[in-house]
């Protein structure tokens, strides 16, 4: 790796420019602080560990932005494929690549945050891992005393809420408090810490903290001088975009901190699983519990013995945490021992073993467990460190990775692992490789296999220096069995246990489910195609239909034998406006025949028809006919029994809006439809083009059991620019009752860009975005293997312009736009959004009456969405407009692509066809995708088919 100075001295600006997407540099990752601090005996220092797991070298560019001194800068780094280097000193680092700090001997304190950018394409592959220390001083032993935290990707930073808990004022621990700002704007937060005694006092530490781009403040000693002697803050942003917190527990005797991370807003996930507790003659755990609601919390303790399981394998013991209480237990296994845990006597073995908390009586968001492993020092004090409650949607199930881990004269990594399924679960084998960083990654020894035990705990001593590995990573595989687990590391102070001060350090895995647990375009195979049965005139027929299309589980019982079991349901033609056809959009329900591969339309099989066209939504939707947009889905719940449920609107939503979601009974001649209602306050033009099962243990834990997805593009970006999605409930209780009509159902955000009508910039947009972009369906794909995708289908404008108007007889490059807009608003846009040249905002001569948003060019495309994302959404770590589809499919060359020539002027031709596809079903059991192709069969859509590996 080489430095390469790129030095400018001065402000926030060199922060703005890092953060703003470039296009080689665009993710992010924000160091909270980086130190040059002397305090008394203390001397506080930064190191940084950056690890590249890829297979090539990247640039990196290290942006510090000072808020105890006034430099700011930044220097670009190389780091080689493979490559694990530290930076022991970020501060001398920095001085030496350029940047104007103050000469070190005069000892002026520095402090800052740094922003490491990379690019995009490198972030799941790289590492950055802060650790600061400051050397001990006698009578402490020799060695150093600190603690390990890692850069945040942008989807960690909080953008409403984070709590800090943990704090306290002592005669052994005081607390600090830190915020810092992280993005190119300026953030202003009201930071309160709060009373753990559960007396319900707090003290408001700051009410507006505006910080800078790249700021960063600490509240020094914040529990005393508030007079509280133990509790949590709660930092909120009133003003700006994002921001980080933290907290440091300071032992009065080592000084050795503890790093507390915050928690940010969470779904309401129903427990904790704190990695271990530790009995030893040389270690102790306290144990931290917190209820941060307004009623009392009856928490259950389940502990799993690892050690000396002989003594007692542990088990369930539970207590009542006050409202508003925090409770620090000093001797974590000598208290559970009290409440009659089963575990062996103090002193008579060494014992560690993991801990399962939960929590009745509150919302598990108000709950929080922790615990602080420390050894005693010779002299005064104790060093520790500070292990978080993992969630379970910490949790790692396939791969994962330890990275920043060093073994050498003065550094030792220990690497722990953990059963995290309840005690008495099927056993899990997990696979340990260690990495070797100073060999461009290569593999060092053989892996090591290691089984676990529902619920075990199990730590590897030092596993770098046994392979002679300086610094490196371990990635750990699971390779039999189902249940989650967890691994972490340790840096410790010394090359052997007892050795310097033997201080600990937390380093957190990476989990890899980021993007092995994605379904990749590669994982479908196509099947092939079948045709919809010509039957009817309109509005019964399927000519100009597909609309909406479900799929049924068991529609089809005869037709099971050949592999399709199940049928579709289908809208037939589509109404139309004024009275010429206002009962279009019928519903049939189709059979399932096995796919044919011939090119020719003629050749494919046809579908029987199981149910004839019946008009199902009973005047609900009455006079919503102009361009009909229509959402379908079958749904089976307990609640409810089998419902279809439907979602309707038009291209002009009228004013004031009409309600767009009701559901019927899938026996089509007697459907009963209920509704209508409207979804929460969301705008008509995003929530009713189509509709999408979200798996129920999904929705569960990420969208309060809403287990029906919605949403609609709208083209021009009225609805947003791109698709959107949200979570929704049509039914009030156990017995599946329905709201009145009317009613606005409550809805999560999954997905939701930026209007047209907010901005007139392409901004908080789908990558690529077009306004002539037309998304039609979507599907919750999840697969046998367990990849998942969220995947959309639409016809996407590709073109070098786009614009509204009409197709140019002259050519497809060339735009014709409606000269009766130009003026009032971009009727022309090169595809990276910006206004297309003066000379192009010209209505061409001798174009057709077919007004609309055009491309030059257009692609039948699916795209693919991690549902890892859209639950950071939820939880609110990740902004509505932020997921980026992670990969996408292009399908013209599986189309057919309207070969009888129906309606070209409203279709467009060749590469300016548009409305190519339509919406997607999903057989979740089977693992099959249906989609439709629009007027692939004259004025009728056929049916393609792919299987989900």
């Amino acid at each position: 790796m080489r430095s390469r100075p790129a030095v400018v001295p001065g402000g926030w600006f060199l922060l703005l420019a890092a953060l703003l997407p470039q296009p080689a540099r665009s993710a992010s990752l924000a160091v909270p602080v980086v130190l040059d601090v002397r305090s008394g005996s203390a001397w506080y220092r930064t190191e940084l560990t950056l690890t590249n797991r890829g297979a090539s070298a990247i640039d990196l560019t290290l942006t510090y932005v000072g808020s105890i001194g006034a430099t700011s800068g930044s220097v670009t780094e190389t780091l080689a494929a493979g490559a694990q280097r530290t930076i022991p000193d970020v501060v001398a680092h920095l001085r030496a690549g350029g940047l104007h700090f103050p000469d070190p001997a005069a000892g002026e304190p520095q402090a800052g945050t740094l922003v490491v950018g990379l690019p995009d394409e490198a972030a799941a592959s790289v590492s950055v891992l802060a650790r600061t220390a400051s050397p001990t001083s006698p009578p402490q032993p020799e060695g150093r005393a600190g603690l390990a935290y890692p850069a945040l990707p942008r989807a960690s930073w909080a953008t409403d809420t984070a709590v800090v808990y943990g704090l306290r004022a002592t005669a052994t621990d005081r607390s600090n408090l830190a915020v810092f700002n992280p993005t190119a704007q300026p953030v202003t937060l009201r930071v309160t810490v709060v009373s753990g005694s559960g007396d319900g006092r707090s003290f408001v530490v700051a009410a507006a903290e505006t910080l800078p781009p790249g700021g960063w403040k600490q509240y020094d000693g914040v529990m005393a001088k508030a007079g509280l002697a133990n509790g949590w803050a709660v930092v909120e942003r009133t003003s700006g975009e994002a921001f980080g917190a933290y907290g440091v527990v300071n032992d009065n005797g080592t000084n050795d901190g503890s790093f507390l991370d915050p928690v940010v807003a969470a779904p309401p996930l129903p427990r904790l699983v704190v990695p271990v507790l530790v009995e030893t003659p040389s270690f102790r755990t306290e144990l931290i519990l917190a209820n941060r609601s307004a009623s009392p919390a009856l928490v259950s303790l389940s502990y799993r013995e690892s050690l000396a399981a002989a003594g007692g394998a542990g088990g369930t013991v539970t207590l009542t945490l006050a409202a508003g209480e925090q409770r620090i237990v000093p001797e974590a296994l000598r208290f559970l021992h009290g409440l009659g845990l089963d575990v062996g006597a103090e002193g008579s073995a060494s014992f560690a073993g993991s801990l399962r908390v939960s929590a009745e009586g509150t919302d598990p968001r108000d709950l929080f467990a922790a615990a602080r492993v420390s050894s005693l020092s010779p002299a005064s004090g104790a060093f520790g460190v500070f292990l978080p409650g993992l969630p379970d949607d910490a949790l790692a199930s396939d791969e994962a990775f330890v990275a920043g881990l060093t073994s050498g004269g003065e550094t030792r990594s220990n690497v722990a692992l953990l059963h995290a399924g309840e005690a008495g679960s099927a056993p899990l084998t997990l696979e340990v490789h260690v990495h070797d960083g100073e060999a461009a990654g290569a593999p060092a020894g053989a892996p090591e296999s290691v089984r676990l035990a529902g619920g075990e705990w199990r730590q590897l001593a030092d596993p770098l220096r046994s392979r002679g590995v300086a610094s490196g990573w371990v990635r750990v595989r699971r390779v039999s069995g189902s249940a989650p687990w967890a691994a972490y590391g340790v840096l410790n102070d010394g090359d052997a246990p007892g050795a310097r001060t033997g201080d600990g350090a937390y380093v957190p895995m990476v989990r890899a489910e980021a993007t092995t647990s994605r379904l990749a375009p590669s994982d479908l195979t196509y099947l092939g195609a079948f045709r919809l049965p010509d039957v009817g005139e309109r509005p019964q027929t399927f000519a100009y239909g597909g609309n909406a299309m479900t799929f049924r589980p068991g529609g089809d019982p005869g037709g099971a034998s050949d592999g399709f079991p199940g049928s579709l349901f289908v809208t037939g033609h589509d109404r139309i406006p004024f009275g010429e056809l206002p009962d279009g959009d019928q519903l049939a329900e189709v059979g399932i025949p096995e796919p044919g591969l011939s090119r020719q339309v003629d050749d494919l099989p046809v579908a029987p028809l199981l149910q004839g066209f019946r008009d199902v939504t009973g005047g609900l939707f009455a006079g919503l006919d102009e361009i009909p947009r229509v959402g379908l889905l079958y749904l089976d719940r307990p609640e409810t029994g089998p419902k279809l449920h439907v979602a309707w609107g038009q291209h002009l939503q009228p004013d004031p809006p009409a309600p767009s979601h009701a559901w019927c009974d899938p026996a089509l001649a007697t459907p009963s439809p209920r509704g209508a209602w409207f979804l929460g306050d969301e705008s008509p033009y995003a929530v009713n083009g189509y509709l999408l099962e979200i798996p129920a243990a999904w929705a569960d834990v990420h969208a309060a059991g809403r287990v029906i997805g919605t949403g609609r593009y709208r083209d021009g970006g009225w609805s947003g620019m791109g698709p959107a999605l949200f979570a929704y409930r049509p039914w009030t209780d156990a017995a599946g009752t329905p709201p009145p009509a009317g009613t606005r159902l409550a809805d999560t955000a999954l997905l939701r860009y930026a209007t047209s009508v907010e901005t007139d910039r392409i901004e908080r947009s789908l990558s690529g975005y077009q306004h002539a972009d037309e998304w039609e369906g979507g599907a919750w794909v999840t697969t046998a293997s367990g990849r998942s995708a969220v995947v959309f289908a639409g016809t996407k404008g590709i073109g070098a312009r786009y614009w509204y108007g009409y197709v140019n007889p002259a050519g497809a490059d060339l735009p014709c736009v409606d000269g009766a807009f130009v003026g009032q608003f971009p009727v022309c846009r090169m595809a990276d959004g910006s206004p297309c040249p003066p000379a192009d905002l010209v209505e061409c001569a001798g174009h057709t009456s077919n007004r609309g948003w055009w491309s030059s060019r257009f692609a039948a495309r699916l795209l693919f969405y991690d549902p890892a994302d859209l639950a950071r959404v939820a939880a609110g770590g990740l902004s509505p407009w932020e997921p980026q589809p992670y990969a996408s499919l292009d399908l013209d060359d599986r189309l057919y692509l309207n070969p009888s020539r129906v309606d070209e002027d409203e279709l467009g031709t060749g590469v300016q066809r548009r409305y190519r596809i339509g919406d997607v079903a999903f057989d979740r059991a089977s693992g099959l995708l249906y989609l439709l192709e629009l007027f692939a069969d004259g004025a009728r859509p056929v049916v393609h088919v792919f299987r989900a590996r």
